[in-house]
């Protein structure tokens, strides 16, 4: 018999990632090509549906043919995707209308400032637990009824069809035949009712929305049917879509209630699974086929990568950033210097547009590596606010943090984590945990994998970091870098 794999779709922000994977979640086989998004102006970002569909194909196919595999050898497909990017088709000729419209974009925050003023504000609000914002595809899709000539006749017409990347992936790759998304994703477009996981028809009415033009909503690990057998040469089945960083939190095993992942990037994306009670601004993190639905907090620090970047391109002028692990630990201490990281504003939990980045505690005794020291603590210290939200509005106390992306490898800013929260930090050896997320949902429900408590053992961990400092210091110091974040956010608010 032939050996089976798993197959990832992994639609990311800035590329298109084919991943084949075996019974043991190693990689065997990946494909990856940059995809190139458009600014039409400043603050809009778009992307070619088709352009996606097309690289889509192209590091499928790649990927089996540099693993020696066809798609005989495929157990089932995963797919992840980018949230909140949204595109808008015709299902008679499978042409978008318009391109894809991402989750960065910003051309609706006038709308987004327009619906908080109304009473629709109060039904999102009650639906999804949270203010509308640019970031959901609802107000990407209302842009574009409201921009493109004759648009609503052909929506009464029925012959128009919208979704996020994945919808429209999942369209492709069965010739049509399925419009469908899950709860992750369809949580991404501010539509979908928090209790119920269906589509809100108070909303919908409110915004004038068909609920014709809308994906069925699966679960995560739901059937999504077949490819069809002219794509790879096989009907090979779909079996798990995912948001990217729930899928991140899935793949991490963090099945558990208290386990949260943090992914070190240009920015840190940090996700809580809180367990199956919604609390607000809850979303949902995987829904399993039998009705389970399993909840998560999210929170965001921008910048923390890149201000790292910044730092020895443009201030220091001297190092590299591979190099700020050894120049932390040669500083020995922070002597008093705090990094307030609002090179892009603060988010989570500040949410401070106008916030500014700054350096505190400065002596002509301080030296390069007592500064590169300090801008790392600093992405410490926001990820323990972020985390401690979260723990304030679930009730949910963090007792596991594990970590992924190209900041996780730093052992500095590793241990330096789990030192200011108090618990383990685990670093995951497998770097590609959204696309193992996908995976593990895909092998769940087809069988090729019996169990999550299987998965769980066969996540693999590079190191662990235990805290090694007093609760008495670790709140002594991140309580003066709270102090002075508040005054930062006085500041500029000019009180």
């Amino acid at each position: 018999m032939r050996k089976k794999f798993i197959l990832v779709i992994d639609i990311g922000t800035t590329n298109i990632k084919s991943i084949i994977l075996d019974e043991n979640a190693n990689i065997v086989s990946s494909s990856i090509q940059k995809i190139a998004a458009i600014f039409p102006k400043e603050g809009e970002v778009e992307y070619e549906p088709l352009k996606l569909w097309n690289t889509t194909k192209e590091v499928m196919t790649a990927s089996l043919r540099k693993g020696g595999l066809s798609a005989k050898n495929i157990h089932a497909t995963g797919i992840t995707n980018q949230r909140g990017t949204m595109v808008l088709w015709d299902k008679e000729n499978g042409l978008p209308l318009y391109n894809a419209i991402s989750w960065q974009d910003q051309r609706t925050s006038s709308l987004c400032d327009e619906l908080g003023k109304g009473d629709i504000d109060v039904l999102f609000c009650e639906s999804m637990g949270d203010h509308i914002s640019p970031a959901f595809s609802v107000t990407k899709l209302l842009w574009v009824l409201q921009h493109i000539p004759n648009i609503r006749d052909r929506v009464s017409d029925g012959n128009l069809l919208f979704g996020t990347l994945d919808s429209w992936i999942v369209w492709k790759l069965t010739g049509g035949r399925v419009h469908a998304t899950d709860n992750s994703n369809a949580a991404s477009t501010h539509m979908v009712h928090r209790g119920t996981q269906q589509w809100d028809k108070k909303i919908l009415d409110r915004l004038d929305i068909p609920l014709s033009i809308l994906p069925a909503i699966k679960p995560s690990n739901g059937f999504f049917g077949y490819m069809d057998p002219d794509i790879l040469g096989e009907e090979v089945p779909i079996c798990s879509v995912m948001g990217d960083q729930q899928a991140s939190l899935y793949g991490q095993a963090c099945f558990k209630a208290g386990m949260a992942k943090c992914t070190y990037g240009t920015g840190s994306f940090i996700l809580m699974n809180i367990g199956e009670k919604a609390v607000p601004t809850a979303r949902v993190a995987w829904t399993k086929q039998g009705g389970t639905t399993t909840f998560k907090l999210e929170g965001f620090a921008a910048a923390t990568g890149s201000m790292l970047q910044w730092l020895f391109d443009e201030f220091l002028q001297v190092g590299t950033v591979d190099e700020s692990e050894k120049m932390a630990f040669e500083a020995k201490d922070s002597k008093d210097i705090y990094v307030i990281p609002a090179f892009l504003g603060l988010q989570a939990p500040y949410y401070d547009s106008r916030a500014k980045g700054m350096i505190t505690g400065l002596t002509l005794g301080i030296k390069k590596e007592d500064i590169v020291r300090a801008f790392l603590e600093s992405t410490a210290y926001i990820c323990r606010a972020i985390i401690e939200e979260m723990q304030e509005k679930s009730g949910v106390k963090l007792n596991q943090l594990r970590i992924d992306g190209r900041g996780s490898r730093n052992n500095f800013l590793a241990q330096f984590q789990a030192d200011s929260l108090g618990v383990n930090v685990e670093r995951s050896a497998l770097m590609e945990s959204t696309a193992a997320g996908a995976a593990f949902m895909a092998g769940l429900s087809s069988g090729f994998w019996p169990s999550e408590e299987e998965l769980a053992e066969m996540w693999k961990k590079d190191r662990i970091f235990p805290p090694v400092v007093s609760q008495k210091l670790r709140d002594r110091m991140y309580g003066k870098w709270s102090r002075i974040v508040n005054l930062a956010l006085h500041r500029e608010r000019g009180e």
